[in-house]
């Protein structure tokens, strides 16, 4: 009967541990792929910072107001961020960039690209339809 008892504990107690590994791996991927799917949602919006832009930027503010809480494991992307409201410039922007492509959980390597390639957006108008 004491062997019984062993055994269920022991697979129980397996079981439970197993929940738990398992759960902690989840979240890791889900952090990762959700930094990873902002950082790409947020190249789809820099077209909006270019200065001949006559469109609507709430998608652009949307997207910039949701980094506090996505990076907010990360000092230097929150404090690249705050840089923003005091000096909205391409380099603060390039910095908070950089600092979102680096996070542990993002990781894109950026080492081959310059700056300009960073901040270089492509905006293609009807008028300028390059593909009729």
């Amino acid at each position: 009967m004491n062997i019984i008892n062993t055994i269920i504990t022991s697979v129980i107690t397996s079981g439970i541990i197993g929940v738990f590994i398992s759960e902690y791996y989840q979240r890791k991927t889900l952090v990762k792929k959700m930094k990873r799917d902002f950082v790409i949602e947020f190249f789809s919006c820099r077209f909006m910072l270019k200065d001949d832009h006559k469109g609507d930027t709430t998608e652009l503010n949307k997207t910039l107001g949701k980094i506090p809480i996505i990076f907010s494991d990360n000092k230097k992307v929150i404090e690249c961020y705050d840089n923003l409201f005091t000096d909205n410039s391409n380099k603060t922007l390039l910095r908070l960039i950089k600092a979102m492509c680096k996070d542990k959980n993002v990781n894109i390597d950026i080492s081959s690209w310059d700056d300009d390639m960073i901040m270089r957006v492509l905006s293609v108008t009807k008028e300028e339809n390059i593909f009729s």
